[in-house]
């Protein structure tokens, strides 16, 4: 593959998944409206599901990043307002697509936990040990909790579609969690 395929593949697929869903997004398709040979895809992807989850990776880093804020809290709670922001447009449709796909797809689901969630998780693992180490968190907490107190209502909110994911919802999860977790209570 030349230098110049890959953001052609990768922005393809995002194309794809945007205007068709995950379903439609196929090594064909992806072909057809690049250009590109499946073998050419397939010498670097072993599978639709590395493709669609390479491309959703970098359309989502640009969304969503952990960029310190001065303190876990608000580093958490920055980041947690471009989660809402990503979630709000077309992002937000992807996600909902993916997980809904995952739940019939070992091989889309096992990409989206080792590509996707588990670099998440070691991105605001990162802070949350932060703000343990320079006192702002108790000691005794535990950081996978933490990090599902706080994202687990996202999630649910974009799944269900029961309540809007605001910026005064965020405010209130975020004082909840963070009244629980530190070290001044």
């Amino acid at each position: 593959m030349g230098a110049r395929d890959r953001p052609k593949i990768l922005a393809a697929t995002i194309e794809l998944l945007k205007s068709k869903g995950y379903a439609a997004v196929t090594i064909e398709a992806i072909a057809k409206a690049t250009g590109v040979s499946k073998v050419t895809i397939y010498r670097w992807w072993p599978n639709r599901a590395a493709v669609v989850m390479d491309a959703f990776l970098e359309y989502n880093s640009l969304s969503v990043p952990f960029e310190d804020a001065g303190s876990a809290r608000e580093t958490i709670r920055k980041q947690m307002s471009r989660v809402s922001a990503f979630f709000a447009g077309v992002g937000g449709e992807m996600m909902r697509g993916l997980i809904a796909n995952c739940q019939t797809d070992p091989e889309l689901a096992e990409v989206f936990r080792t590509d996707f969630l588990q670099i998440r998780h070691e991105a605001g693992a990162a802070v949350v040990k932060a703000g343990v180490e320079n006192g702002e968190l108790r000691p005794d907490i535990d950081v996978q909790t933490v990090l599902d107190a706080l994202y687990a209502p996202l999630y649910h909110r974009l799944l269900t579609g029961h309540a809007p994911i605001d910026e005064e919802f965020l405010d209130r999860l975020v004082d909840t969690v963070f009244r629980g977790i530190t070290r001044n209570g």
